[in-house]
């Protein structure tokens, strides 16, 4: 969507519709709060007038003080209720934006739930996401900034513009003196600011991940063994410097631009009590108004900075991230029919060419292949021929830019996201390490159902991952996490542990896309083992360039430049003489005592 199409108005709307689905009594409650609250201080303003004429009165008659005070019990009531309804305000702002900030970020994450793969590949769409995740958390900026103008400020001067109008017509005129050049001041930040967040996001995306890249974990004894550190911290800070920078500019030329209004503000402020005082002497009000709104006047200048200046300023300034949110929320999703997927007839890859966004180049081109109901395939490869690429296509994950995956005559496309994966399981080359319960790590891959522990444990078996060692001292229920008080496993052990959770799933469809590329030949023979008796009656694909594992696959593709060139079973292709069997004998050396263990 074209950021630029959507009006204020329309993002706005969504945003506060958003809001009040999220938390509707809250939101009542508070907005009421804010009504009574805003009034308490125009009724401060009146009861200070009545009770300052009343003293000049009784100064003027000689009047006892026992007179003055029901007028002066009626001010002090009216200054604890507002005191009273300022708290209830306070009390109630805290839970209402706690329910609107969660369902702002529950929207962000089953939008991305939704969203194709391939959006992930698009810088652009990676931009938006970012913009979107600070649109989110500025989504209860908006609504409290407009409830505040709406039910606060909004009613505290519709009622002063009466109480002035009463005590004398031009009176109204103070307002709109320190009105205007308090709104001239935030029009001009907000096209600032707009311009700045959409500058700027893709600057901040690459300062947050240079700064990860510094101190996650994973990466600290590759930074300090090679001494990456500094190189990371320089690119970090280039980039930081380049974003602080356009920052700087911004807010520059923005207060610039708001000394010269403050200057009219100020110049207004003057005008409100020249008004005022011509007033009094022209007989227009009392004693006891002027000396009630000049007391009063200073809160009604703070308030009207604070209206124009905080809220209606916010309002502006994040114009900006809420549109990228809108934008972001309206983006195509993925659809299709909800419908089981019968792999009875294989699976038909037929002319398939697929090329990644802003690349002229294809990863693959004209791919035809044929996998029966309960075949093993591997595909190999050198790094880059295409293989990662090909199963996400054929598994459902990305879509072909030309040709079809075919089930039963019908393109995977045509199936909706839960379809397609419904009957999809397997492991990854960059499986993850989650730090929860082992339990918890397995059951993943099943999440819509309630854990079964005997399936747990018999998926860890399986996968010959040993729950009864001496360091698993809390069994299934042990946190895989130093960070949270548990423990952490070796590469292999984690490699059983994603491999249990491809087994736990009820699948049709089974894959390892690579996720032995970490460990040593004999470690992976035995996952290979294990995959080979777990795949049986199942359609099942082995992505790997180490093809000590192809001798388990009933037929062996092989990929180069994103093109197949040839396949075959092992014995074919290793007595064709063609590319496998050079890749092969390169390797034997390091497979050959893979064999003896797999087969």
């Amino acid at each position: 969507m074209n950021q630029e199409k959507i009006s204020y108005f329309k993002v706005a709307s969504r945003i506060l519709s958003a809001s009040f689905k999220a938390a509707p009594l809250w939101i009542i409650a508070d907005s009421l709060g804010m009504i009574l609250s805003s009034s308490s201080y125009v009724f401060i303003v009146h009861a200070l007038q009545n009770m300052f004429d009343a003293i000049n009165h009784a100064i003027q008659n000689g009047t006892n003080i026992v007179s003055l005070l029901p007028i002066i019990f009626i001010t002090v009531a009216i200054l604890i209720f507002n005191q009273l309804m300022n708290a209830i305000c306070n009390f109630l702002a805290g839970p209402t934006a706690l329910r609107i900030k969660g369902a702002f970020r529950e929207k962000i994450h089953e939008k991305v739930s939704k969203l194709p793969a391939l959006d992930f590949e698009n810088a652009e769409t990676l931009d938006c996401i970012q913009k979107a995740k600070e649109g989110a958390d500025n989504g209860i900026e908006l609504y409290h900034s407009v409830s505040t103008l709406l039910t606060f400020y909004g009613p505290y001067f519709i009622i002063m513009g009466i109480y002035f109008y009463s005590l004398r017509p031009v009176l109204v005129w103070c307002i709109f003196l320190m009105f205007v050049p308090l709104l001239i001041s935030q029009i001009v930040k907000e096209k600032v600011y707009t311009k700045l967040v959409d500058e700027s996001a893709p600057i901040e995306r690459k300062v947050n991940y240079y700064e990860n890249e510094m101190y996650k974990k994973e990466y600290i004894k590759e930074n300090r063994l090679l001494g990456i550190y500094s190189f990371i911290r320089d690119k970090y800070e280039n980039e930081l410097a380049l974003f602080c920078s356009k920052r700087w500019s911004s807010v520059k030329k923005v207060q610039m631009i708001e000394i010269g209004l403050r200057a009219l503000t100020l110049l207004g402020y003057f005008g409100v009590i020249v008004l005022f005082v011509s007033s009094l002497i022209s007989g227009y009000i009392t004693i006891g108004a002027f000396a009630a709104v000049f007391s009063s006047v200073n809160i009604m200048i703070a308030f009207m900075d604070d209206a124009v200046s905080n809220y209606l300023g916010d309002m502006l300034g994040i114009y900006g991230s809420l549109r990228s949110l809108v934008s972001f929320l309206d983006l195509p999703e993925e659809d299709g029919m909800d419908e089981d997927i019968n792999y009875s007839e294989g699976i038909n890859i037929s002319n398939v060419s697929f090329k990644y966004p802003n690349s002229n180049i294809y990863a693959l081109e004209n791919i035809s292949l044929h996998i029966k109901e309960g075949e093993t395939i591997a595909i190999v490869g050198e790094n880059g021929a295409g293989k990662t690429t090909l199963v996400k296509i054929i598994s459902g994950i990305l879509l072909p830019t030309a040709g079809n995956v075919l089930i039963n005559d019908t393109p995977i496309s045509s199936y909706s996201k839960k379809s397609r994966f419904k009957y999809v399981s397997g492991v990854v080359q960059k499986f993850g390490k989650y730090k929860i319960l082992i339990k918890d790590n397995v059951h993943l891959s099943d999440p819509n159902n309630l854990i079964d522990e005997e399936k747990v444990k018999q998926a860890l078996y399986s996968a010959d991952f040993k729950l009864d060692s001496e360091k698993i001292t809390g069994g299934l229920n042990t946190m895989l996490s130093r960070d949270f008080g548990g423990l952490d496993l070796s590469g292999g052990e984690w490699q059983r542990i994603a491999l249990a959770r491809g087994i736990y799933k009820d699948s049709k469809f089974i894959m390892l896309d690579e996720p032995t590329s970490a460990i040593d030949p004999i470690e992976e023979s035995l996952i290979y083992k294990k995959f080979r008796d777990i795949a049986e009656d199942k359609i099942a694909i082995i992505v790997t360039h180490r093809l000590g594992a192809t001798q388990i696959a009933d037929r062996i593709v092989v990929l180069d430049g994103g093109k197949i060139i040839e396949t075959g079973t092992h014995e074919q292709l290793l007595n064709s003489g063609g590319k496998y069997s050079v890749m092969f004998k390169t390797q034997a050396k390091w497979y050959s005592n893979v064999k003896t263990e797999i087969v």
